[in-house]
């Protein structure tokens, strides 16, 4: 059975962004450079169309991670073996800085921000009983 995750997002991460692509608009339109407004139209389209479509599907053995035309990662959930929270701000399909990582294969990693961290991880460990599972609230074993 597929399960979808949708990415968090965090206002806070998302606001400085808009705030910026929006001040320069603002100033191209005043300098009354129409092309680029266009550009910055499209810039801003394309950045929500990225944050609209970033989500993770659970199916079966596979954990598909998804954000927009460019990321469409496939990871088999048996070779995950680490999965840690982290705040990095390292470039991922994540809407947020409340994010997870995940370890798998041997030195592979990726950086994702489900909505509903909790099930996400339980649904991963019952998939996977092998995971290790670090979260910043609890104390290690």
């Amino acid at each position: 059975m597929e399960t979808t995750y949708k990415s968090k997002i965090d206002i806070g991460l998302m606001f400085p962004i808009f705030i910026i692509i929006f001040g320069v608009g603002v100033f191209i339109a005043f300098l009354s450079v129409w092309i680029g407004l266009v550009i910055i139209s499209l810039l801003l389209t394309f950045i929500i169309h990225m944050i609209l479509t970033t989500y993770y599907i659970i199916d079966g053995k596979s954990l598909r991670i998804k954000s927009g035309i460019f990321v469409n990662k496939l990871v088999p959930i048996d070779t995950i073996h680490k999965i840690t929270e982290t705040d990095s701000l390292e470039s991922s399909p994540a809407n947020s800085l409340d994010r997870l990582e995940l370890r798998y294969n041997k030195f592979e990693r990726i950086i994702i921000s489900p909505k509903d961290k909790i099930n996400f991880i339980k649904k991963l460990t019952e998939l996977n009983t092998e995971i290790e599972v670090r979260l910043k609230n609890e104390k290690p074993e």
